[in-house]
């Protein structure tokens, strides 16, 4: 006769028959490592031996019985089911100033270039960059150009400093 019962580790539950000879000795769970201590055996928790158990290797052996492992019940999920469509995990990118310029429904877009931005190392790069923007949109683009004047933070200098930046609105 066998007693079969199951790890008390509550991740591991993993169902163990001993030899009824084993009960109250001491043994490691083979799945887990946790120590467990053989009930007494009971109509219960005792089957018929039908074979003897085969030894698992990483099992120990009981006093004078055998500890076998039972295999582990399966356990079944649930797959959501979604009655619409998904999410969209992956967004199309804009499109390119070149495409939303030859687009028949062109949108209203708006674009800030700040002075501060175009600084390189002793250089103002503001004029070439406003420049080659507004060729890439093309003229007949062009909705609006406006002037801005900003003040802002400097961390470096710990100073409150103005300047000043281009605001332009086009179709694309």
């Amino acid at each position: 006769m066998d007693i079969v019962f199951n790890c008390t580790n509550k991740t591991c539950a993993q169902e163990l028959a001993v030899d009824e000879a084993g009960a109250g000795t001491e043994i490691e769970c083979p799945t887990c490592g946790e120590t467990l201590t053989v009930p007494e055996p009971t109509p219960e928790n005792t089957i018929e031996a039908e074979a003897p158990p085969a030894k698992v290797p990483g099992s120990t052996k009981a006093a004078s019985g055998k500890i076998s492992v039972l295999p582990k019940k399966e356990k079944s999920f649930s797959v959501p089911v979604h009655t619409g469509p998904g999410e969209v995990l992956i967004k199309k990118p804009k499109p390119t100033l070149e495409v939303a310029a030859k687009e028949i429904d062109k949108k209203i877009r708006l674009k800030t270039i700040r002075h501060s931005e175009c600084q390189e190392v002793g250089k103002d790069k503001f004029d070439e960059t406003v420049t080659d923007f507004l060729q890439r949109i093309g003229q007949e683009n062009i909705v609006g150009v406006h002037s801005v004047s900003y003040s802002h933070f400097d961390v470096t200098t710990r100073q409150v400093l103005s300047d000043f930046g281009l605001m332009i609105m086009f179709r694309g």
